[in-house]
């Protein structure tokens, strides 16, 4: 048997690195362009605010901001 090629390392180190990754990676989060809309105290002004921050954030689409925005605004 001959020594490990680079090859077999590569395989080996993904074999142990890749679950790690996997399980210490941080989750992201996809937010509904519902989720500002529905918290019952906010005023209309702040739910624009954290839609607006939604999507700069990139957490929504700019379709999903307009329709939103339109709906909170009646």
């Amino acid at each position: 048997m001959g020594s490990f090629s680079i090859w077999h390392w590569l395989v080996v180190l993904l074999i142990i690195f890749l679950p790690l990754y996997l399980l210490f990676r941080k989750p992201r989060r996809k937010a509904s362009p519902d989720s500002a809309a529905h918290v019952g105290s906010l005023s209309n002004v702040e739910k624009l605010e954290k839609l607006a921050k939604l999507k700069a954030d990139g957490a929504i689409t700019e379709a999903e901001y307009d329709a939103e925005k339109r709906r909170i605004l009646g």
